[in-house]
Protein backbone atom coordinates (compact mmCIF):
# COMPACT_ATOMS: atom_id res chain seq x y z
CA UNK A 1 0.00 0.00 0.00
CA UNK A 2 2.97 2.10 0.95
CA UNK A 3 4.41 1.38 -2.51
CA UNK A 4 0.72 2.36 -4.38
CA UNK A 5 0.91 5.92 -2.28
CA UNK A 6 4.38 6.50 -4.17
CA UNK A 7 2.99 6.02 -7.06
CA UNK A 8 -0.35 8.23 -6.46
CA UNK A 9 2.07 11.01 -5.64
CA UNK A 10 4.18 10.79 -8.38
CA UNK A 11 1.26 9.85 -10.96
CA UNK A 12 -0.93 12.85 -9.70
CA UNK A 13 2.22 15.79 -9.52
CA UNK A 14 2.95 14.16 -13.01
CA UNK A 15 -0.18 15.08 -14.02
CA UNK A 16 -0.43 18.59 -12.47
CA UNK A 17 2.18 19.92 -14.67
CA UNK A 18 0.43 18.71 -17.98
CA UNK A 19 -0.86 21.49 -20.34
CA UNK A 20 -4.39 19.85 -21.68
CA UNK A 21 -6.26 21.45 -24.35
CA UNK A 22 -7.89 24.82 -24.80
CA UNK A 23 -11.41 24.86 -22.29
CA UNK A 24 -10.22 21.45 -21.18
CA UNK A 25 -8.98 20.88 -17.53
CA UNK A 26 -7.85 17.98 -15.35
CA UNK A 27 -7.75 17.92 -11.49
CA UNK A 28 -8.35 15.78 -8.98
CA UNK A 29 -6.24 14.41 -5.67
CA UNK A 30 -4.71 12.07 -3.98
CA UNK A 31 -5.32 10.39 -0.54
CA UNK A 32 -3.80 8.01 1.74
CA UNK A 33 -5.81 6.77 4.60
CA UNK A 34 -4.91 5.11 8.33
CA UNK A 35 -7.48 4.48 10.86
CA UNK A 36 -7.24 2.59 13.88
CA UNK A 37 -11.10 2.23 15.16
CA UNK A 38 -12.48 -0.40 18.45
CA UNK A 39 -16.39 -0.81 19.14
CA UNK A 40 -17.37 0.16 22.42
CA UNK A 41 -17.97 -3.03 25.03
CA UNK A 42 -21.61 -4.96 25.37
CA UNK A 43 -22.13 -3.71 21.62
CA UNK A 44 -22.06 -6.81 19.43
CA UNK A 45 -24.61 -9.21 19.75
CA UNK A 46 -24.19 -13.06 20.02
CA UNK A 47 -22.74 -14.57 17.11
CA UNK A 48 -20.67 -11.31 16.42
CA UNK A 49 -17.09 -11.94 18.48
CA UNK A 50 -16.04 -8.33 20.28
CA UNK A 51 -12.48 -7.66 18.31
CA UNK A 52 -9.67 -5.20 20.13
CA UNK A 53 -8.85 -1.99 17.85
CA UNK A 54 -8.48 -2.92 14.33
CA UNK A 55 -7.20 -1.19 11.53
CA UNK A 56 -7.79 0.30 8.07
CA UNK A 57 -5.66 1.29 5.23
CA UNK A 58 -6.99 3.52 1.86
CA UNK A 59 -5.40 4.93 -0.93
CA UNK A 60 -7.94 6.84 -2.92
CA UNK A 61 -7.47 8.41 -6.10
CA UNK A 62 -9.84 11.09 -7.87
CA UNK A 63 -9.33 12.59 -11.40
CA UNK A 64 -11.60 15.33 -12.40
CA UNK A 65 -11.79 16.58 -16.30
CA UNK A 66 -14.21 19.90 -17.00
CA UNK A 67 -14.83 21.31 -20.21
CA UNK A 68 -16.08 24.46 -21.30
CA UNK A 69 -15.62 25.41 -24.66
CA UNK A 70 -17.85 27.92 -24.20
CA UNK A 71 -19.63 30.63 -22.09
CA UNK A 72 -23.04 28.67 -22.60
CA UNK A 73 -22.09 24.76 -22.64
CA UNK A 74 -19.74 22.49 -20.02
CA UNK A 75 -18.68 18.86 -19.09
CA UNK A 76 -17.53 17.42 -16.16
CA UNK A 77 -16.23 14.06 -15.80
CA UNK A 78 -15.20 12.61 -12.44
CA UNK A 79 -14.06 9.18 -11.67
CA UNK A 80 -12.58 7.66 -8.02
CA UNK A 81 -10.72 4.76 -6.96
CA UNK A 82 -10.41 3.86 -2.90
CA UNK A 83 -8.56 0.30 -2.48
CA UNK A 84 -9.10 -0.34 1.34
CA UNK A 85 -7.73 -3.16 3.12
CA UNK A 86 -8.98 -3.84 6.72
CA UNK A 87 -8.86 -6.48 9.49
CA UNK A 88 -12.60 -5.34 10.55
CA UNK A 89 -14.27 -7.68 8.32
CA UNK A 90 -17.81 -7.49 6.63
CA UNK A 91 -20.13 -7.23 9.62
CA UNK A 92 -20.73 -4.00 9.27
CA UNK A 93 -20.84 -2.62 12.84
CA UNK A 94 -18.43 0.33 12.46
CA UNK A 95 -20.17 1.63 9.92
CA UNK A 96 -24.08 1.61 11.91
CA UNK A 97 -24.07 4.75 12.77
CA UNK A 98 -24.04 6.73 9.60
CA UNK A 99 -26.38 7.85 7.33
CA UNK A 100 -28.45 5.03 5.55
CA UNK A 101 -27.89 6.17 1.95
CA UNK A 102 -30.36 5.42 -1.01
CA UNK A 103 -28.97 4.77 -4.28
CA UNK A 104 -29.96 7.98 -6.16
CA UNK A 105 -28.41 6.68 -9.52
CA UNK A 106 -29.78 4.21 -12.29
CA UNK A 107 -26.84 2.08 -12.31
CA UNK A 108 -23.32 2.07 -10.92
CA UNK A 109 -19.99 0.31 -11.03
CA UNK A 110 -19.34 -2.96 -9.17
CA UNK A 111 -17.30 -3.23 -6.47
CA UNK A 112 -14.69 -5.75 -5.76
CA UNK A 113 -14.06 -7.39 -2.30
CA UNK A 114 -12.29 -10.16 -0.86
CA UNK A 115 -13.10 -11.34 2.53
CA UNK A 116 -10.84 -14.04 4.56
CA UNK A 117 -9.93 -14.76 7.94
CA UNK A 118 -7.62 -11.43 8.66
CA UNK A 119 -10.00 -9.11 7.46
CA UNK A 120 -11.59 -8.09 3.66
CA UNK A 121 -9.59 -6.34 0.47
CA UNK A 122 -12.10 -3.45 -0.68
CA UNK A 123 -11.52 -2.38 -4.35
CA UNK A 124 -14.49 0.19 -4.90
CA UNK A 125 -14.58 2.29 -7.64
CA UNK A 126 -17.35 5.00 -9.28
CA UNK A 127 -17.91 7.07 -11.70
CA UNK A 128 -18.59 9.99 -9.54
CA UNK A 129 -19.53 12.75 -11.70
CA UNK A 130 -20.42 12.81 -15.30
CA UNK A 131 -22.92 15.48 -16.31
CA UNK A 132 -23.56 18.65 -18.86
CA UNK A 133 -24.58 21.72 -18.78
CA UNK A 134 -26.23 24.59 -20.25
CA UNK A 135 -26.14 28.11 -19.01
CA UNK A 136 -28.98 30.04 -21.50
CA UNK A 137 -29.58 33.81 -20.51
CA UNK A 138 -33.39 32.59 -19.03
CA UNK A 139 -32.14 29.00 -17.76
CA UNK A 140 -29.20 27.19 -16.41
CA UNK A 141 -29.53 22.68 -16.92
CA UNK A 142 -27.91 20.43 -16.00
CA UNK A 143 -28.12 17.27 -17.33
CA UNK A 144 -26.11 13.95 -15.47
CA UNK A 145 -24.61 12.59 -11.90
CA UNK A 146 -24.02 15.48 -10.30
CA UNK A 147 -23.80 16.79 -6.32
CA UNK A 148 -26.89 18.49 -5.14
CA UNK A 149 -26.96 20.02 -1.63
CA UNK A 150 -29.92 21.72 0.24
CA UNK A 151 -29.95 23.77 3.53
CA UNK A 152 -28.89 26.46 5.42
CA UNK A 153 -27.41 24.43 8.87
CA UNK A 154 -23.69 24.06 9.28
CA UNK A 155 -23.64 20.32 10.99
CA UNK A 156 -27.48 18.85 10.69
CA UNK A 157 -29.55 19.70 7.58
CA UNK A 158 -32.89 18.18 7.85
CA UNK A 159 -33.67 19.01 3.90
CA UNK A 160 -30.23 17.54 2.88
CA UNK A 161 -32.25 14.16 1.95
CA UNK A 162 -30.29 12.67 -1.72
CA UNK A 163 -26.87 12.00 -0.19
CA UNK A 164 -26.87 13.45 3.55
CA UNK A 165 -23.43 13.95 5.61
CA UNK A 166 -22.95 12.42 9.16
CA UNK A 167 -21.87 14.92 11.90
CA UNK A 168 -18.24 12.45 11.74
CA UNK A 169 -17.46 11.99 8.65
CA UNK A 170 -13.54 12.35 8.63
CA UNK A 171 -12.47 9.99 5.46
CA UNK A 172 -15.43 12.35 2.77
CA UNK A 173 -13.71 14.66 0.52
CA UNK A 174 -16.89 15.06 -1.93
CA UNK A 175 -20.34 15.02 -1.88
CA UNK A 176 -21.89 11.98 -3.28
CA UNK A 177 -23.11 12.60 -7.06
CA UNK A 178 -26.72 11.64 -8.20
CA UNK A 179 -28.39 11.56 -11.47
CA UNK A 180 -30.39 14.21 -12.02
CA UNK A 181 -32.37 16.70 -14.93
CA UNK A 182 -31.91 20.18 -12.68
CA UNK A 183 -33.04 23.65 -14.08
CA UNK A 184 -32.56 26.94 -12.67
CA UNK A 185 -34.59 30.14 -13.05
CA UNK A 186 -32.89 33.02 -12.14
CA UNK A 187 -34.97 35.61 -11.01
CA UNK A 188 -33.77 39.04 -10.66
CA UNK A 189 -30.17 39.25 -9.08
CA UNK A 190 -30.92 37.54 -6.23
CA UNK A 191 -33.82 35.28 -6.52
CA UNK A 192 -33.63 31.82 -8.24
CA UNK A 193 -36.51 29.07 -8.90
CA UNK A 194 -34.66 25.69 -8.93
CA UNK A 195 -36.57 22.25 -10.11
CA UNK A 196 -35.48 19.23 -10.67
CA UNK A 197 -36.15 14.91 -10.87
CA UNK A 198 -33.36 12.58 -9.67
CA UNK A 199 -33.18 9.17 -10.58
CA UNK A 200 -33.59 5.85 -8.61
CA UNK A 201 -31.99 2.70 -9.60
CA UNK A 202 -33.36 1.61 -12.97
CA UNK A 203 -34.91 4.86 -13.23
CA UNK A 204 -38.46 3.52 -11.24
CA UNK A 205 -40.68 5.83 -10.34
CA UNK A 206 -40.79 4.50 -6.81
CA UNK A 207 -37.20 4.90 -5.76
CA UNK A 208 -37.07 8.34 -7.85
CA UNK A 209 -37.71 11.41 -6.48
CA UNK A 210 -38.76 15.02 -7.53
CA UNK A 211 -37.87 18.53 -6.46
CA UNK A 212 -38.98 22.24 -6.51
CA UNK A 213 -36.82 24.92 -4.66
CA UNK A 214 -37.24 28.83 -4.52
CA UNK A 215 -34.48 31.21 -3.04
CA UNK A 216 -34.87 35.04 -2.59
CA UNK A 217 -34.01 37.55 -0.48
CA UNK A 218 -35.49 40.09 1.48
CA UNK A 219 -34.69 42.46 4.21
CA UNK A 220 -30.55 41.23 4.03
CA UNK A 221 -32.05 38.10 4.65
CA UNK A 222 -31.87 34.88 2.65
CA UNK A 223 -35.04 32.59 2.48
CA UNK A 224 -35.44 28.92 1.03
CA UNK A 225 -38.82 27.30 0.37
CA UNK A 226 -38.92 23.67 -1.10
CA UNK A 227 -40.80 20.81 -1.76
CA UNK A 228 -39.08 17.54 -2.23
CA UNK A 229 -40.84 14.00 -3.15
CA UNK A 230 -38.73 11.12 -2.43
CA UNK A 231 -39.81 7.30 -1.95
CA UNK A 232 -43.47 8.49 -1.89
CA UNK A 233 -42.95 10.16 1.18
CA UNK A 234 -43.37 14.80 0.96
CA UNK A 235 -40.94 16.86 2.57
CA UNK A 236 -42.06 20.89 3.05
CA UNK A 237 -38.46 22.61 3.83
CA UNK A 238 -37.47 25.99 5.12
CA UNK A 239 -33.98 27.71 4.86
CA UNK A 240 -33.38 31.18 6.75
CA UNK A 241 -29.89 32.97 6.79
CA UNK A 242 -28.37 36.17 7.84
CA UNK A 243 -26.04 38.20 9.48
CA UNK A 244 -26.82 39.65 13.01
CA UNK A 245 -24.03 41.71 14.99
CA UNK A 246 -21.12 40.44 12.73
CA UNK A 247 -22.83 36.64 13.27
CA UNK A 248 -23.70 34.42 10.77
CA UNK A 249 -27.45 32.71 12.11
CA UNK A 250 -29.15 30.65 10.29
CA UNK A 251 -32.68 28.06 10.54
CA UNK A 252 -33.50 24.82 8.47
CA UNK A 253 -37.12 23.05 8.93
CA UNK A 254 -38.66 19.89 7.32
CA UNK A 255 -41.82 18.82 7.92
CA UNK A 256 -42.30 14.91 5.87
CA UNK A 257 -45.56 13.26 5.22
CA UNK A 258 -44.51 9.82 5.62
CA UNK A 259 -45.45 7.73 2.08
CA UNK A 260 -48.35 10.43 1.70
CA UNK A 261 -48.07 10.06 -2.48
CA UNK A 262 -48.78 6.30 -1.92
CA UNK A 263 -51.66 7.01 0.34
CA UNK A 264 -50.34 5.50 3.18
CA UNK A 265 -51.31 6.67 6.99
CA UNK A 266 -48.90 9.19 7.86
CA UNK A 267 -47.82 7.24 10.88
CA UNK A 268 -44.16 8.10 10.48
CA UNK A 269 -44.27 12.14 10.09
CA UNK A 270 -41.38 13.83 10.66
CA UNK A 271 -40.09 17.14 11.66
CA UNK A 272 -36.57 17.83 11.94
CA UNK A 273 -35.37 21.61 12.87
CA UNK A 274 -31.53 23.09 13.13
CA UNK A 275 -30.73 26.42 14.43
CA UNK A 276 -27.30 27.89 14.73
CA UNK A 277 -24.54 30.80 14.69
CA UNK A 278 -21.37 31.33 13.97
CA UNK A 279 -18.56 34.23 14.76
CA UNK A 280 -15.25 34.87 13.21
CA UNK A 281 -12.74 36.47 15.89
CA UNK A 282 -10.49 37.88 13.11
CA UNK A 283 -7.94 38.99 15.19
CA UNK A 284 -7.49 35.70 16.85
CA UNK A 285 -8.07 33.58 13.54
CA UNK A 286 -10.89 31.68 15.67
CA UNK A 287 -14.03 30.67 14.25
CA UNK A 288 -16.86 29.51 17.10
CA UNK A 289 -19.94 27.54 16.44
CA UNK A 290 -23.15 26.30 17.43
CA UNK A 291 -26.07 24.38 16.33
CA UNK A 292 -29.54 22.87 18.25
CA UNK A 293 -30.67 19.85 16.34
CA UNK A 294 -34.08 18.80 17.24
CA UNK A 295 -35.74 15.41 15.29
CA UNK A 296 -39.24 14.11 16.43
CA UNK A 297 -38.50 10.82 14.63
CA UNK A 298 -35.90 10.55 17.37
CA UNK A 299 -36.52 8.26 21.29
CA UNK A 300 -36.78 9.81 24.59
CA UNK A 301 -35.52 6.57 26.44
CA UNK A 302 -32.07 5.25 25.60
CA UNK A 303 -33.31 1.10 25.85
CA UNK A 304 -35.61 1.76 23.19
CA UNK A 305 -33.17 3.39 20.35
CA UNK A 306 -32.31 0.55 18.61
CA UNK A 307 -35.23 -0.87 18.60
CA UNK A 308 -37.35 3.27 17.15
CA UNK A 309 -34.43 3.09 14.39
CA UNK A 310 -35.37 0.01 13.16
CA UNK A 311 -39.09 0.54 12.84
CA UNK A 312 -39.45 3.80 11.86
CA UNK A 313 -39.37 5.11 8.00
CA UNK A 314 -37.02 8.02 8.18
CA UNK A 315 -34.21 5.97 9.23
CA UNK A 316 -34.70 4.61 6.40
CA UNK A 317 -35.52 7.19 3.58
CA UNK A 318 -34.43 10.14 4.61
CA UNK A 319 -30.69 9.63 5.89
CA UNK A 320 -31.39 10.41 9.77
CA UNK A 321 -29.21 8.23 11.98
CA UNK A 322 -29.06 10.04 15.31
CA UNK A 323 -31.30 8.22 17.66
CA UNK A 324 -32.46 10.65 19.78
CA UNK A 325 -34.74 13.76 19.51
CA UNK A 326 -32.10 17.22 21.07
CA UNK A 327 -28.91 17.91 20.12
CA UNK A 328 -26.79 21.02 20.64
CA UNK A 329 -23.26 20.55 18.44
CA UNK A 330 -20.90 23.07 19.40
CA UNK A 331 -17.53 23.67 18.98
CA UNK A 332 -14.42 25.96 16.91
CA UNK A 333 -12.21 25.92 13.95
CA UNK A 334 -8.59 28.15 14.89
CA UNK A 335 -5.30 29.02 12.87
CA UNK A 336 -3.24 28.05 15.67
CA UNK A 337 0.40 29.53 13.45
CA UNK A 338 0.33 30.17 9.38
CA UNK A 339 0.34 26.22 8.57
CA UNK A 340 -1.28 24.62 11.22
CA UNK A 341 -4.95 24.92 11.56
CA UNK A 342 -7.08 22.83 14.91
CA UNK A 343 -10.67 22.36 15.10
CA UNK A 344 -12.56 20.91 17.90
CA UNK A 345 -16.58 19.30 17.93
CA UNK A 346 -18.46 18.34 20.08
CA UNK A 347 -21.83 16.96 19.74
CA UNK A 348 -23.66 16.49 22.40
CA UNK A 349 -27.20 14.11 23.14
CA UNK A 350 -28.95 16.60 25.55
CA UNK A 351 -31.56 13.45 26.90
CA UNK A 352 -28.86 11.08 27.84
CA UNK A 353 -25.96 13.26 28.64
CA UNK A 354 -23.32 11.70 25.69
CA UNK A 355 -20.86 13.03 23.57
CA UNK A 356 -19.52 12.89 20.05
CA UNK A 357 -16.19 14.10 19.89
CA UNK A 358 -14.13 15.14 17.15
CA UNK A 359 -10.48 16.73 17.45
CA UNK A 360 -8.33 17.43 14.24
CA UNK A 361 -5.34 19.33 13.35
CA UNK A 362 -3.82 19.89 9.97
CA UNK A 363 -0.41 20.86 8.72
CA UNK A 364 -0.05 22.37 5.41
CA UNK A 365 3.67 20.62 4.47
CA UNK A 366 3.76 22.43 1.38
CA UNK A 367 1.19 23.95 -1.47
CA UNK A 368 -1.75 21.82 -2.07
CA UNK A 369 -0.11 19.07 0.51
CA UNK A 370 -1.98 18.65 3.89
CA UNK A 371 -1.17 16.06 6.81
CA UNK A 372 -4.21 15.76 8.77
CA UNK A 373 -4.45 13.94 12.35
CA UNK A 374 -7.57 13.80 14.03
CA UNK A 375 -10.13 10.98 16.36
CA UNK A 376 -14.14 10.78 16.81
CA UNK A 377 -14.67 9.64 20.13
CA UNK A 378 -18.29 8.51 21.65
CA UNK A 379 -18.15 9.34 25.74
CA UNK A 380 -21.37 8.08 27.47
CA UNK A 381 -23.71 5.41 29.67
CA UNK A 382 -22.10 1.99 27.68
CA UNK A 383 -24.97 -0.57 26.65
CA UNK A 384 -25.71 -3.67 29.56
CA UNK A 385 -26.16 -6.87 28.36
CA UNK A 386 -29.71 -8.71 28.35
CA UNK A 387 -31.63 -11.45 26.94
CA UNK A 388 -34.29 -13.49 25.37
CA UNK A 389 -34.77 -16.63 24.95
CA UNK A 390 -31.12 -17.59 25.39
CA UNK A 391 -29.76 -14.89 22.92
CA UNK A 392 -28.21 -11.83 24.73
CA UNK A 393 -28.16 -8.26 22.57
CA UNK A 394 -26.95 -5.08 23.94
CA UNK A 395 -29.41 -2.47 25.02
CA UNK A 396 -28.32 0.82 25.27
CA UNK A 397 -28.03 2.98 27.88
CA UNK A 398 -26.67 6.26 25.70
CA UNK A 399 -26.73 7.08 22.26
CA UNK A 400 -22.51 7.32 21.80
CA UNK A 401 -21.94 5.19 24.46
CA UNK A 402 -22.48 2.76 21.48
CA UNK A 403 -20.55 4.56 18.82
CA UNK A 404 -17.02 3.47 17.90
CA UNK A 405 -14.37 4.98 18.44
CA UNK A 406 -11.61 5.81 15.63
CA UNK A 407 -8.00 7.52 15.55
CA UNK A 408 -6.83 8.58 12.59
CA UNK A 409 -4.12 10.23 10.17
CA UNK A 410 -4.41 11.35 6.18
CA UNK A 411 -2.15 12.78 3.74
CA UNK A 412 -3.87 14.46 1.20
CA UNK A 413 -2.27 15.74 -2.09
CA UNK A 414 -4.05 18.08 -4.71
CA UNK A 415 -3.64 19.08 -8.31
Amino acid sequence: MRTLFALTLLFTATLSAVELAEGLTLSGWGKQYLGITGMQENVTPDGVTPYEPQGTVQQSLRLRLFYKPADWFAAEAAWQVSPTVSQMGNDGYASFFTPSLNDYRVTDLKDTLYTGPGGQILFPHTIDRINVSFTLPFMDIFVGRQAISFGAAKFLNPTDVFAPLSFQDINREEKVGVDAVRVKFPIGEMNELDAGYVFGPDGRFSKSAAFLRAKFALRETDFTLMLVEYQYNLLAGLSIERAIGGAGVWLEAAYTADGVIEGRKNTDDDLRISAGADYNFADANLVLFGEYHYSMAGELYPSKYLANAASTAAYRDSGIYLLGGHYLAVGFSWEIVPLLNGSFQTLVNLTDGSLLIAPRLEYSMADDLFLDVGASVGAGATARRDSLLGFTYPVPRSEFGLYPYTVYTTVRLYF
